[in-house]
């Protein structure tokens, strides 16, 4: 899907975390060749000059002048579920999840825990978060991750936590670190 811009017949993309940049052969919408396709379209993409070992899931197609860098810590505002039947703790290993894209990450820091409804810190670096509060994390993953905060692209900062199966948390990048 096209989360923000648009892409061209003949185009020349970068794709991220590759790094690799390749050139747009083809574009279909729901079956159909086009030359253009909008921001908001599910499209398939066919590319010239392009080994498909570069390609994988959680990829991201970036425009050659604004490339979106890859990064293995962020910093993400999250709220847990009720479903949280142990505490996120530092050093908590979890399951990320951003667009497409699922990698195993640790809980690096508890930064903050944070008032779900005004959004106030409640309290600097907390032992540990439970069901149904909202925390800043620090998480470390373990490949590249594309991803930008909020304020960038509100669609590529969403991410899910989960643990043994089932969703522990929602949330979105607020910082990263390249």
């Amino acid at each position: 899907k096209i989360e923000a811009g648009s892409l061209s017949r003949g185009q020349k993309v970068i794709i991220a975390p590759a790094n690799i940049t390749a050139t747009v052969k083809c574009i279909e919408i729901d079956g159909l060749a086009v030359d253009f396709a909008p921001v908001g379209t599910s499209v398939d993409v066919g590319f010239s000059n392009l080994d498909p070992q570069h390609l994988q899931v959680g990829s991201v197609l970036c425009h050659e002048s604004h490339p979106i860098a890859s990064t293995t810590e962020i910093e993400v505002r999250v709220l847990t579920t009720d479903v949280l039947r142990i505490p996120i703790l530092r050093g908590s290993k979890v399951v990320l999840h951003s667009h497409m894209l699922a990698c195993d990450a640790t809980v690096d820091a508890l930064v903050a825990q944070v008032d779900t409804l005004t959004g106030n810190i409640i309290k600097e670096n907390p032992r540990c978060i439970t069901r149904d509060q909202s925390a800043i994390l620090r998480i470390k993953t373990s490949k590249s991750v594309c991803v930008e905060p909020t304020s960038v692209s509100p669609t590529l900062s969403r991410v899910t936590l989960r643990s043994g199966g089932k969703t522990i948390a929602l949330g979105a990048v607020t910082a990263i670190w390249r």
